[in-house]
């Protein structure tokens, strides 16, 4: 048993925080065929504590379990959206950047990246290029021309096993 001394503040903030990854642990239990609702009981543990710091408003209850509030699930689901945003941006920089460098790399930082797995820090400039574009352009300048230059890049490419998962 522990004794945690936490401020209203504080206790809100880490009810948001289990609940994004909660939804994430949901998402991969289900799809690995596992079942969320056995996820639950702790949620509904942690909800119990919010009379305690003044924070009723963050719960709904359904009788028989505790359940955040509808206000308390769009916060955080706007937060994830943040969140995917921002990493489905920074991925497509890192993936074209480390496209544009491995065409223009040398036998020697090939075969580095391919023994380590490791990029070299000239790849960061490839990347920035693309942080630059996408920030002020989005992606109104983006067309896809032609065919793949170089099959053989170790870039990680949207392949079956991903696709299994989307359904």
């Amino acid at each position: 048993l522990m004794d945690i001394r936490l401020t209203e503040e504080q206790y809100r903030e880490i009810i948001k925080s289990f609940l994004i990854g909660q939804y994430v642990r949901e998402i991969a239990t289900e799809r690995d065929g596992g079942n969320a609702d056995d996820l639950r009981p702790l949620e509904s543990f942690l909800l119990s504590f919010a009379p305690n710091f003044k924070a009723e408003n963050l719960v709904r209850s359904t009788g028989d379990a505790l359940l955040p509030a509808k206000e308390l699930e769009a916060e955080c689901f706007d937060l994830m959206d943040e969140y995917d945003d921002d990493r489905f941006w920074h991925r497509l920089e890192q993936e074209l950047g480390e496209r544009d460098f491995w065409e223009t790399a040398s036998a020697s930082e090939r075969g580095a990246i391919e023994a380590t797995g490791m990029w070299p820090d000239r790849v960061k400039e490839s990347c920035r290029k693309y942080h630059r574009e996408f920030h002020a352009h989005g992606i109104d300048r983006l067309r896809l021309m032609g065919s793949p230059r170089d099959s053989h890049s170790p870039t990680r490419h949207r392949g079956a096993d991903d696709a299994k998962h989307d359904e």
